[in-house]
């Protein structure tokens, strides 16, 4: 018996949106808890400056984002400047220039202001720029060739890498 799910409805604009700040608020909150609390709280002039230079970089991703002033001591960074954080770190790894302090590792100030000088240094390079507006590069897993026989017959399989033995690793 076919399913028949009935006519269609549309999905308004409002409920996608939304749907996506729902999910974008989930991804801060889990990227969030990578972040260890600092021993002490951040000096409010160095997150400033850290929400600014993510924001020069993230003009570049054709993203207007208006970085949050803070006035008092930061217990924790901002879930949303997580995520735009761990956006970028990823642009940058797939750059060939990874940030030089991980998520997890960011611990204090220093650490902090590390990151921010490589968010300007990204921000500044024409290349970063060329390499987001490039095209998208296809993935390849590798070429694997299969010949498919008759029943009762062999099947061959050619791969252009190193075949792994597996009965080298059974025996540990």
């Amino acid at each position: 018996m076919p399913f028949d799910p009935g006519p269609s409805m549309p999905i308004p604009d409002s409920a996608l949106a939304a749907t996506a700040a729902d999910a974008d608020a989930m991804m801060g909150d889990a990227l969030s808890e990578l972040v260890p609390r600092p021993m002490k709280p951040y000096n409010p002039k160095v997150i400033d400056a850290l929400g600014k230079a993510l924001a020069d970089v993230l003009a570049l991703f054709d993203m207007a984002v208006e970085p949050e002033s803070y006035t008092q001591p930061v217990e924790a960074l901002d879930p949303d400047l997580v995520r735009f954080l761990a956006m970028v770190s990823a642009a940058a790894d797939d750059y060939g220039r990874p940030l030089p302090i991980r998520l997890e590792e960011l611990r204090d100030e220093a650490s902090l202001t590390r990151v921010t000088a490589a968010l300007v240094e990204l921000a500044r390079d024409d290349e970063f720029k060329a390499f987001l507006d490039g095209p998208e590069e296809p993935v390849s897993e590798g070429e694997v060739a299969v010949e498919v026989t008759a029943p009762g017959m062999q099947m061959v399989e050619e791969v252009d890498e190193e075949q792994f033995d597996f009965s080298r690793r059974m025996r540990r």
